[in-house]
């Protein structure tokens, strides 16, 4: 139901234009279109698979944050911006709490590459090698460009992850 939705919102769009969507029920596979009874060139289906592709939506999953510590952490991470699987922007966001001894569920989180970084805020780190990201002192969220333009001292190493199931845990011991 979902799909048609947004082949519906995606006709009412390009029916300004004079294009009709076809839809599984024409019989005619999604994604073709046709122009006022005229057969649609590949440039055409090309646009429409396309228009569908940019609305695409990757699925969330659950991150399981858990920290067999005898201190609190706070963890800071780097993932998709959004679920549009056309979309090639990431962010990098912090702080979030894990408190100590215990397992924390964050939901909504964007599959695909992911990288965290924690601390305990004692001088214990968790940094990876992976990929150096720049963090802020306060909580932040400020989408990635590819650069990294802050003092050393903020300058962390993060443990890079590609998250493809629906729960992820990660496990942050002594």
């Amino acid at each position: 139901m979902p799909s048609r939705l947004v082949v519906g919102f995606l006709g009412l769009l390009l029916g300004v234009a004079g294009v009709e969507i076809a839809t599984a029920d024409d019989g005619i596979e999604e994604g073709y279109a046709k122009k006022s009874g005229i057969s649609a060139g590949t440039e055409m289906k090309h646009f429409v698979d396309s228009a569908f592709r940019q609305l695409e939506v990757r699925e969330n999953f659950t991150l399981n944050v858990c920290n067999k510590t005898n201190r609190d952490l706070k963890l800071a991470f780097y993932s998709k911006y959004n679920n549009l699987v056309a979309d090639d922007e990431y962010v990098v966001m912090g702080w979030f709490d894990a408190t100590k001894n215990s397992c924390t569920e964050l939901t909504d989180m964007a599959k695909g590459d992911f990288a965290f970084y924690a601390n305990n805020g004692a001088g214990r780190e968790w940094a990876g090698k992976d990929r150096k990201l720049c963090v802020e002192s306060a909580r932040f969220k400020r989408v990635y460009y590819g650069e990294n333009q802050c003092a050393k001292s903020l300058l962390k190493g993060f443990t890079d992850l590609v998250i493809d199931s629906n729960y992820h845990t990660i496990t942050i011991s002594r």
